[in-house]
């Protein structure tokens, strides 16, 4: 059976929406979870909440799965610096993730 592919699509808060401290906070804390099934699974639930294409959840945690070690720090990046990004545009990235 051959793999569907799909791009993900995040739309993360700028940093005047409500709850930055809150996010910065789960941000810190999934990036020092250990490497683990636990802390990968954490990870996965934490970006999920900013996917908004696929629109199904079992997708977009496949593709969330098979991205890059280098797209996801990119991910991360965004979400640290929300001063730097548009509120109004979406970020896509996993682009033909494979699932």
């Amino acid at each position: 059976m051959a793999k569907k592919t799909y791009e993900l699509t995040f739309r993360f808060p700028g940093p005047d929406a409500p709850g930055y401290l809150r996010r910065r906070r789960e941000i810190l804390e999934v990036m020092k979870a250990e490497w683990t099934t636990a802390g990968i699974e954490k990870m996965v639930e934490f970006l999920l909440q900013f996917v908004s294409e696929p629109k199904n959840r079992k997708d977009a945690r496949e593709a969330i799965e098979n991205m890059s070690r280098v797209e996801l720090g990119a991910l991360f990046i965004q979400l640290l610096t929300p001063e730097d990004a548009d509120p109004n545009s979406s970020s896509p990235s996993g682009a033909g993730a494979e699932v």
